[in-house]
């Protein structure tokens, strides 16, 4: 049986998280196939396993499971409604800072993990809720492969390319069309 990967065509429920301080902000991993947590942990720490390895982020992750993450024989709609009602473990701001506080999992953006070829083939979904102005959180997703994953996740948590960016940026084959109307 395929998996259902269809999604609304916007989600405004991910927005509004502007105002925080993402800078220990994590990518949330799901899975819509089985997979035990063992094997989840293993795909996340594989993801960042350059993150842990090349920065001074021993206490910030990269990419983390879900606490909620087993969505087996249940679409990919379950994981947008859980990822929506994720506690994003805000922090309060400290003094002087100018954001509402910090959250600790990225609020507009998460992983899936759709075929078990996930390290070189596109078993990984990445799933976001575009913020420009004309689009107003559209969801859209692409496939990736676990190998390639550190490179376009780290430089959106460091700032330097947009969600946008990031699924531009991919090569012809690695772009999906599953949060597309």
């Amino acid at each position: 049986m395929p998996l259902d990967l269809t999604l609304p065509s916007h989600a405004p429920e991910l927005g509004g998280w502007d105002n925080y301080n993402a800078d220990d902000a994590s990518f949330a991993l799901y899975t819509l196939i089985p997979s035990d947590r063992d094997q989840l942990k293993e795909i996340a720490d594989r993801l960042e396993k350059k993150w842990m390895q090349d920065s001074d982020y021993e206490n910030t992750h990269l990419v983390r499971v879900a606490p909620n993450a087993e969505f087996t024989d249940r679409t990919l709609q379950d994981i947008l409604e859980a990822h929506i009602a994720l506690d994003k473990e805000v922090t309060p701001p400290q003094e002087g800072q100018a954001a509402d506080g910090d959250i600790h999992w990225y609020a507009r953006a998460f992983i899936v993990l759709v075929d078990e070829d996930w390290e070189d083939g596109e078993g990984l979904l990445f799933v976001y809720a575009d913020d420009d102005e004309e689009d107003e959180f559209r969801l859209r997703s692409f496939r990736f492969k676990g190998r390639e994953g550190y490179s376009f996740l780290s430089s959106l948590s460091f700032g330097d390319i947009t969600l946008q960016e990031a699924e531009d940026n991919r090569d012809d084959d690695g772009v999906g069309e599953e949060g597309e109307d």
